[in-house]
């Protein structure tokens, strides 16, 4: 059995020495060391929130920039279509006209080539029939 003796407090003084000195010796450096930590991780995770929040502002100037790109370069786009195709219409338009002039000329002078040609045949169908005549009658017409 247990006897309650001058040990017992001796005991029990060396108990409360010893937790005393592991608590300054090994417990509160431990501890401070784990506080700090602790500070650490959160100024380290409110630093991360920050750049994330920085991150997902820089996203959306830059998704902003892009849609703002698109948007003129469609605009321009269509710009450029446009005036693209009243260049093409002025350049067939033009070309239509020189076109037309060109056929005017070409019909013009098909026109003269068949009158001369006409013309010509009608004196070489006279001058034909004259000498055709004047050989099966054997004589002279005049």
């Amino acid at each position: 059995m247990v006897s309650i003796d001058v040990s017992l407090f001796i005991q029990m003084g060396n108990f409360l020495i010893l937790v005393w000195l592991l608590n300054m010796f090994l417990y509160r450096p431990i501890r401070e060391i784990l506080r700090k930590r602790s500070q650490r991780i959160a100024t380290l995770q409110n630093d991360l929130n920050k750049f994330e929040q920085s991150i997902n502002r820089k996203k959306e100037e830059i998704k902003a920039a892009l849609d703002l790109a698109k948007a003129k370069g469609l605009e321009e786009k269509s710009r450029l279509k446009s005036s693209a195709k009243e260049d093409e219409k002025s350049l067939l338009q033009e070309a239509n006209q020189k076109a037309d002039e060109i056929i005017k000329k070409i019909t013009a002078q098909i026109s003269d080539e068949f009158s001369q040609a006409k013309k010509s045949l009608e004196t070489q169908a006279e001058t034909f029939s004259t000498a055709m005549a004047e050989k099966i009658l054997g004589r002279g017409i005049k």
